[in-house]
């Protein structure tokens, strides 16, 4: 019997096609969560949890982030989605998915921002996953 999912919907947000490719197998064969909707901007997610947010509908449990996008980066996101009422965005997780090393500037300020749940390297790998409670 295959294993239940621990989320209900993940939101993948990145512009790389093969790191999209990746997370999402990684999400399906970890059995992550049931659903997996993906956006390659910012734009595109923003207009996404808008109309959810609208519709009155649930935002993704976990939400998983690049930072380093062409035109708007997963930091216009944060700064979009702090706006979002608490009690509509405090069920969803941000994970910020980077390829930029742990000392570095990027990794340093989506490590100290208290919206962000966890920063992982790319590419995700089921072992990191199992380190999200």
């Amino acid at each position: 019997m295959p294993e239940k999912p621990r989320y209900k919907q993940a939101l993948l947000i990145d512009d790389d096609e093969v790191d999209n490719f990746i997370t999402r197998h990684v999400l399906r064969s970890a059995s992550f969560a049931e659903s997996i909707e993906i956006k390659s901007s910012v734009a595109e997610a923003l207009s996404y949890v808008n109309a959810l947010v609208a519709g009155v509908k649930n935002l993704p449990d976990i939400i998983f982030l690049d930072i380093a996008m062409p035109e708007l980066d997963g930091f216009i996101f944060l700064e979009a989605f702090r706006k979002i009422s608490d009690h509509i965005k405090m069920k969803s997780r941000i994970i910020v998915l980077t390829n930029a090393e742990a000392g570095e500037p990027t990794f340093l300020h989506a490590k100290n921002d208290p919206l962000i749940y966890s920063v992982m390297l790319k590419p995700l790998s089921v072992e990191a996953l199992q380190k999200i409670s």
